[in-house]
């Protein structure tokens, strides 16, 4: 899926982890900016695509094939290679982990303790793993799905249940997930944000998993249909014409596409 739908479903699974954990306000902020950067992080592949990639990264290590080529292959550094696993979530989210540790002991910026850490490790990894998730319903690609159990080569998903981009429901999921669970924030019963906040994101990722699942087409299928145009139709049916319209409109404006 597009960068903004990654970015704001892993704030979604972040907003869980703010909920739940016992950080206050400005903790639960960072929490939540942690899994969006976490949501975003794993197409940092994708700089293989990058025009001056030969000239930098293709130079310093001396490697013997160029991005464009490299982008679609199945190279560690390959899109929906490493960056795209279990294994890599898991290594920046103790790396980020040790760092915040590290950085706050050293200057002594407040008492840490390592269990302190867990919320932002947590859901940094939860973050990446739904990208990773949003990934695998995607068209197959060159790839045939992600690397998840890197560094097996078996890669997982490629399903083609949605296109690249144009997931307007799903992203106004996320965006509904964020939006109540923060407004959890400010409300003092513990044991019911708690629960209202688990509640709140298994409802909406319910609801995504069926409309994902509802297409009616498979978009790894071959032939002269325009299926970035399908998916518009698709998205135009569920959302209504006036959503679909306000939705079309602000990816217009937005200089990201999504």
């Amino acid at each position: 899926m597009d960068i903004l739908t990654h970015t704001i479903s892993g704030m979604a699974a972040a907003s869980v982890v703010a909920n739940v954990s016992h950080q206050k306000f400005i903790g639960k902020v960072k929490i939540l900016i942690t899994g969006a950067v976490a949501g975003g992080l794993p197409d940092i592949d994708v700089i293989t695509a990058w025009s001056g990639f030969d000239g930098t990264f293709g130079r310093w290590f001396n490697l013997t094939i160029s991005g464009h080529e490299a982008f679609s292959a199945k190279l560690w550094y390959s899109h929906h290679a490493f960056f795209h696993s279990l294994l890599a979530s898991v290594i920046f989210g103790l790396m980020l982990g040790m760092t915040m540790y590290a950085v706050k002991s050293k200057f002594k910026l407040s008492k840490l303790t390592l269990l302190s850490v867990i919320p932002f490790v947590l859901a940094f990894v939860l973050g990446f793993n739904m990208h990773l998730l949003e990934d695998m319903v995607t068209p197959s690609g060159g790839w045939g799905g992600v690397a998840y159990l890197w560094p097996s080569k078996i890669y997982v998903g490629g399903f083609g249940n949605t296109w690249w981009w144009n997931n307007y429901d799903i992203f106004l999921l996320a965006n509904g997930v964020v939006l109540v669970n923060v407004i959890f924030f400010f409300v003092n019963k513990r044991q019911f944000i708690k629960v209202s906040s688990i509640f709140v994101f298994v409802v909406g990722f319910t609801l995504g998993t069926i409309q994902i699942k509802s297409r009616n087409y498979n978009f790894n299928s071959r032939g002269d249909i325009n299926k970035e145009t399908l998916s518009k139709e698709i998205q135009e049916d569920i959302l209504g014409e006036k959503v679909f319209k306000g939705m079309e409109t602000l990816d217009k404006v937005i200089p990201v596409a999504f």
